[in-house]
């Protein structure tokens, strides 16, 4: 057998054995010339899309539809790096290698990578994909002012700007040592939002102006908030204005005014008492908001009662 390509050193020998032969007789000899080793791209892929700064997978299916065996190099070239390997393959076989392109943070894109086999024109190109990773931003966009014991209420809005989904830790912290921080856990696809509400208690805390964080991944946001001291109690005054002076067997009619005096929204049990114990007590309940007033009337039966002076009295 000859390749193509041997030097003719066998020739030559073929020829003067020939001749040789001629002057003795004939002789004949079948010569097989093969095909030397050529490697060609039969597909090329990648995996992904990947994040920046993952790595890119590149298979490419390399064949020797030569006729002998050989070994190249098959290269993979790209705008984000570059990778090779030798493989070596008997006349016909084929093989999948593996190539690999390590990524940058600072990758994100989309590249052609080219795969070529030795020092040949043959190559075949395939697009990777490569996402920027889950990065997020942070905004508080409400925030309370609590009384000292009511439970503080921050409201922010977290937002994905990455291609990537990812699961940050939203956690609220305060300058105010006495109050625990609180956390929760949010699944944020590629550009997506989400509106959190954190809350935590301030029994305990002095009065005064502190500073509440909310953060997420490398980011957070802050806003200045205040802690105000409990104001008083709801508290009622009563001032009678209005009262009869009903026959025996009629009703005892008086009239007075609630006010809320204090600070607080509350209810009052307004009651209607007189000295004498043939009354009956009777009452009435009110809600009232800081400062405002109602006027109720409240009435008793006077059947049974002695004609007489007495005492009535509405308390709240």
């Amino acid at each position: 057998e000859i390749i193509i390509g041997v030097t003719s050193t066998i020739e030559n020998a073929l020829i003067k054995e020939n001749l040789r032969q001629e002057n003795k007789g004939s002789a004949s000899q079948t010569v097989k010339v093969r095909q030397p080793a050529d490697f060609t791209i039969q597909s090329v892929s990648a995996n992904g899309p990947v994040t920046a700064g993952e790595s890119i997978k590149i298979t490419a299916k390399i064949k020797n539809t030569g006729g002998t065996s050989g070994t190249e190099t098959v290269r993979l070239n790209s705008q984000v790096g570059s990778d090779s390997q030798q493989v070596s393959l008997n006349a016909d076989q084929s093989r999948s290698i593996s190539l690999t392109l390590n990524t940058q943070l600072r990758d994100a894109g989309s590249y052609t990578a080219t795969v070529s086999v030795g020092g040949t024109d043959t190559s075949k190109e395939t697009t990777v994909e490569i996402l920027a990773p889950s990065e997020f931003t942070v905004e508080i966009t409400e925030i309370t002012n609590p009384s000292v014991g009511e439970r503080l209420k921050v409201t922010a809005e977290i937002t994905n700007t990455g291609e990537r989904s990812g699961q940050p830790t939203v956690q609220l912290d305060t300058t105010a040592g006495e109050i625990e921080g609180t956390q929760t856990a949010v699944n944020l696809g590629g550009g997506d939002s989400t509106t959190e509400t954190l809350t935590v208690d301030t029994t305990g805390v002095d009065p005064g102006s502190y500073t509440a964080t909310v953060s997420a991944g490398d980011t957070a946001s802050e806003k200045q908030f205040t802690i105000v001291e409990n104001p008083d109690p709801a508290q009622f005054a009563v001032e009678i204005t209005d009262i009869n002076n009903p026959p025996v067997g009629e009703r005892l009619e008086v009239t007075a005014e609630i006010t809320n005096t204090g600070e607080n929204t509350g209810q009052a049990t307004v009651q209607l008492d007189t000295n004498d114990g043939n009354f009956r007590i009777t009452q009435t309940t009110v809600s009232l908001d800081a400062g405002d007033s109602t006027t109720e009337t409240l009435t008793v039966d006077m059947a049974g009662v002695d004609p007489g002076s007495y005492t009535a009295t509405v308390s709240a």
